[in-house]
């Protein structure tokens, strides 16, 4: 194809022979099948979670491509010609015309694991359909993610009120919850707090000052402050006193043994 400025000659110009430009293009008798935009991704970017993926199919060649299959592939960037880490299985998709995108195509749900990870998403893999331009760069495309480590919740600073109590004293107990997990806990949790009166060393829960202390859900290094609902009254002697972070088991957590 040839478009001329000034075809007509009406501008008297400094230079008359370089008015027109060229170009080449083809016109397809073959499908293509493309996919012009990234993957979404619906879920909760946490270790664990269940992800899914979503894209679309577009048919940008000049005639009916068939039927054919896609593939959605974590971490895997010869997604198009093998089947290492594919969520599930392979995706029937219809017979697309010349020109037109298909509707959404989404995966099976994926189990998350953390770190930074790349979903591929290919059309027509097993290479059925003839196309006017095969291989990954037309076939194919992806999205980079990362997914943050579960939530974990440690108990820090107990201390009594007052400080020393004497025998007799009304004592109550207080604490600090942190999130030391790469996550927000997403829900609250509650902590208990109790006391064994005979040992150095923490053995059995003799007095049970509550499991009903709450902790709102807490974001990625926040702390709450907490205080027991329950007070005890002090008696003489060496004691141990314990609390405990999520002891209803509500968070899922990176570490329960902490």
């Amino acid at each position: 194809a040839r478009i001329c400025a000034d075809s007509g000659g009406a501008v008297d110009e400094s230079d008359e022979t370089d008015n027109c430009v060229d170009y080449t293009f083809t016109v397809s008798s073959q499908p293509d099948l493309t996919i012009p935009n990234q993957p979404t991704i619906a879920g909760t970017m946490t270790a664990g979670q269940s992800l899914t993926f979503t894209d679309k199919v577009k048919n940008s060649g000049g005639t009916v491509s068939g039927v054919f299959k896609v593939r959605y592939c974590i971490d895997n960037v010869s997604c198009l010609t093998n089947t290492t880490g594919r969520i599930v299985a392979d995706i029937d998709v219809p017979s697309l015309n010349a020109g037109i995108t298909s509707g959404d195509i989404t995966s099976a749900g994926w189990t998350a694991t953390a770190g930074a990870h790349t979903i591929y998403f290919c059309a027509d893999v097993g290479g059925v359909v003839a196309e006017s331009n095969e291989g990954t760069a037309s076939n194919c495309n992806n999205k980079d993610f990362t997914v943050a480590t579960k939530p974990d919740l440690s108990a820090y600073s107990p201390a009594t009120n007052p400080a020393s109590p004497a025998p007799g004293n009304s004592t109550t107990f207080s604490a600090t919850v942190v999130n030391e997990g790469g996550s927000s806990t997403l829900v609250g949790s509650t902590s208990n707090f109790c006391l064994d009166l005979n040992t150095a060393s923490y053995s059995v829960c003799e007095v049970n000052l509550g499991t009903d202390w709450a902790t709102p859900a807490l974001a990625s290094g926040a702390t709450d402050n907490i205080t027991g609902p329950n007070s005890w009254t002090a008696v003489s002697g060496a004691h141990i006193a314990r609390i405990c972070a999520d002891s209803g088991g509500a968070v899922d957590e990176s570490d329960e043994t902490d």
